[in-house]
């Protein structure tokens, strides 16, 4: 820590106790809402201090935590490790202690000394120092058969990467550290290529009925997953996936079709940066599942035992046609996945579907024979009994109907030469990403027929499912006109 002759332990004691209770203060007053209070003008300077000081006391932090960690003093405490009393102190994570502990135990190295004096005197911020720190520590692994050349490399290098550090954000102190690297010692460029290659992973954990993604890419997996991800989400905006939602007549809460058409226009003036974009992350996974639906539709997935890779989904009867409850989702090599009937619904459109008849087989043989649960013929044949109870089933599953149940390649032409696009309003979204719609659900008596089926893209069948949304035939037009399908808005809520 930085100190002069005038600036002692208590000194510091006394500054760190003002710097927490002015602290409070401030946390106390934007409690209160004094940031409602606060002019618009006057926020952005006011965030921009509050970051500056929390930069600032960070600083001092981790150099503190720096100075514990090599002292000891801990051990004599009761702690096995720093990063345990890390996180018994701040109440922060393995991953979070790690960090800290990792960028507070390079700051103390002698070789770091300039950067750690440039931060703690608030020329640099704490981005700045991560890279800086991490980008030295991969030449220090290139050239740590030869200290005089590590020496060399942390005293040129880091000065480059300060004075960069100064004037750019930590996006260019890593871009520099990274050519800096590449420059230095080009053999390893291929080295560490090969590194990151075999390093990279894809991990998917169930938690609860979500799944959590994570992994590591290399920098040419990373270029090649982002350029597809980013095409199908612009593509999304130019076709108007994700362009405005019909405009409701506050009147009527019926489509105000001019309004609507207005607000496509305006939308489609502006490209994709008119519209709002929302989380990126967020349209990225999409993206991601749209990749792996396209792959699994166009067939490059191959066969198993002459059938093509699907999904299966597990139902009781009653609930399916009642409309309510859940199912299961077989997930492949996992644990199947509980599912509202709603979505059962929704991917039941075009899919292939097991039902499970949950009834009891005494219950089955019963309904389809007329004798009482459990009687066993006069003649003893067990085989018989089970025989019945058996073609009871399949009976019942034949009757149902429709087991497999695709839109035929001769519909799904007629359904591309009339819709042409998503008929959602004010969405243009390409047939090749639309999924036909059951208008009235097949289980309920709905043929697979384009006088029952309406083209919509993956948002908004979802939309149709989940939101009430109405789609009803308009009386007098032809099932094969493009205007054949009309959308009614949901209800709309009234407070109580």
């Amino acid at each position: 820590m930085l100190q002069t002759p005038a600036v002692g332990p208590r000194e510091v004691h006394a500054a760190l106790a003002r710097m927490r209770a002015d602290a409070a203060l401030v946390n106390e007053a934007v409690a209160a809402g004094v940031l409602i209070d606060t002019a618009d003008e006057a926020l952005p300077e006011l965030t921009a201090g509050l970051l500056a000081a929390a930069d600032a006391a960070t600083a001092a932090a981790t150099a503190a935590l720096g100075r514990t960690h090599d002292s000891g003093v801990l051990r004599g405490r009761g702690f096995v490790s720093t990063k345990a009393w890390l996180k018994a102190t701040t109440r922060c994570g393995d991953r979070d202690a790690a960090r800290l502990l990792a960028r507070s135990r390079d700051l103390q190295r002698p070789g770091l000394a300039p950067t750690r004096t440039a931060w703690l005197a608030g020329r640099i911020v704490g981005a700045g120092v991560r890279e800086i720190s991490l980008g030295l520590v991969a030449c220090e692994k290139k050239t740590r058969t030869d200290p005089e050349l590590t020496a060399l490399v942390f005293a040129e290098c880091q000065q480059v990467l300060l004075d960069i550090a100064q004037r750019e954000n930590a996006d260019h102190v890593r871009a520099a550290a990274a050519r800096i690297l590449a420059t230095v010692f080009p053999d390893g460029a291929t080295a560490d290529e090969q590194e990151a290659y075999h390093a990279q992973y894809l991990r998917l954990t169930r938690v609860g009925n979500e799944t959590d993604v994570r992994g590591m890419l290399s920098a040419e997996s990373d270029a090649l997953l982002s350029t597809a991800l980013d095409r199908i989400v612009d593509r999304w905006y130019r076709d108007g996936t994700l362009g405005p939602q019909p405009v409701l007549d506050p009147a009527t809460g019926e489509i105000d079709q001019e309004a609507t058409d207005a607000a496509i226009e305006a939308a489609r003036a502006g490209g994709a940066g008119g519209v709002q974009r929302g989380k990126a992350d967020h349209l990225r996974a999409l993206a991601l599942v749209e990749l792996a639906r396209q792959f699994l539709d166009d067939g490059k997935a191959g066969t198993g035992h002459g059938v093509r890779p699907h999904l299966v989904l597990t139902v009781e009867l009653a609930d399916l046609l009642a409309g309510r409850g859940t199912g299961t989702l077989g997930v492949p090599g996992g644990e199947a996945a509980l599912v509202p009937v709603a979505t059962i619904a929704r991917l039941g459109c075009d899919a292939d579907i097991t039902l499970a008849i949950t009834r009891a087989l005494d219950e089955q043989h019963e309904a389809t024979t007329g004798r009482g649960a459990g009687v066993v013929p006069a003649d003893g044949d067990l085989l018989s009994t089970l025989a019945a109870r058996l073609r009871g089933a399949s009976r019942e599953v034949l009757w149902l109907g429709r087991e497999h149940r695709h839109v035929t390649p001769r519909v799904w032409r007629m359904l591309t030469l009339r819709d042409r696009h998503c008929r959602f309003p004010g969405c243009y979204a390409d047939v090749s990403r639309c999924q036909p719609h059951d208008v009235l659900e097949w289980w309920k008596g709905g043929e697979t027929n384009p006088d029952n089926l309406i083209l919509l893209c993956a948002r908004h069948h979802r939309m149709v499912h989940d939101g009430e949304w109405k789609i009803v035939a308009r009386p007098g037009v032809s099932p094969l006109a493009a205007d054949y399908w009309e959308f009614i808005a949901p209800p709309r809520r009234t407070r109580p």
